[in-house]
């Protein structure tokens, strides 16, 4: 079983952080050291730039959002069934939809060997936001 790595923090903080970046003008170009309680591993994160996201039939947001690539790169801990399971690489779109220095996914494509995943954001409720992008 993989140790964990002084400095590493668990999966969701490593997206948390990369949101932060970005609300505070920065860039989502950033290596998160990441141990899951089970495996170690870094999420490499790099910017892609602005895009313009379009609605469509599942993606209801449309505007401006940052583009972010993640690049899963296994430390120690991994098995086969793992790589199987877990997302290997990806791209998430940011976008600011609420006061403050956080800018949120409007949409996720994950990749992983077994196939792949898209989410897009549906609603969101705090902080003076209220939005629901689908019905």
């Amino acid at each position: 079983e993989a140790q964990p790595a002084r400095d590493a923090v668990d999966p969701l903080t490593a997206y948390f952080l990369v949101e932060r970046r970005l609300g505070q003008g920065g860039n989502c170009t950033v290596t998160v050291p990441v141990f899951d309680g089970h495996h170690r591993y870094d999420l490499k994160f790099t910017d892609l730039g602005e895009q313009k996201l379009s609605a469509a039939k599942e993606q209801h947001y449309s505007g401006d959002a940052k583009a972010c690539k993640m690049t899963r790169e296994n430390v120690a801990g991994t098995t086969d069934r793992d790589k199987v399971e877990m997302p290997q690489r990806g791209t998430m779109w940011y976008a600011r939809l609420m006061p403050g220095n956080l800018m949120l996914p409007v949409k996720v494509e994950f990749v992983t060997e077994a196939g792949s995943v898209t989410g897009h954001l549906a609603e969101l409720h705090g902080r003076g936001a209220d939005v629901k992008f689908k019905e």
